[in-house]
């Protein structure tokens, strides 16, 4: 995969989900390879993926002219902070 990603220029995502189709045919043992992720690689991808999704769905621009509304020259750091902390 890394050599077809680098090399050959393919997407990544369409790369992962056709080895992992070809994998799964070939009777790998989805269960066991799950388990054995890190858990940090499984929540970076749930959150890549949720992130991915509110920037399709507008969110992110949402969310900008909210603040923007919100924030004067002296809010600005502590609402920052705030949305920071909370994201």
């Amino acid at each position: 995969m890394i050599i077809s990603v680098i090399i050959l220029k393919v997407n990544v995502g369409l790369c992962a989900t056709l080895l992992s189709t070809l994998l799964i045919l070939l009777g790998a043992n989805e269960k066991k390879a799950i388990a054995n992720m890190p858990c940090g690689l499984v929540m970076l991808s749930g959150v890549s993926v949720l992130i991915n999704v509110v920037i399709q769905l507008g969110g992110i621009d949402l969310l900008a002219k909210g603040l923007a509304k919100l924030m004067t020259e002296n809010t600005a750091p502590i609402i920052l902070s705030m949305a920071a902390g909370l994201l």
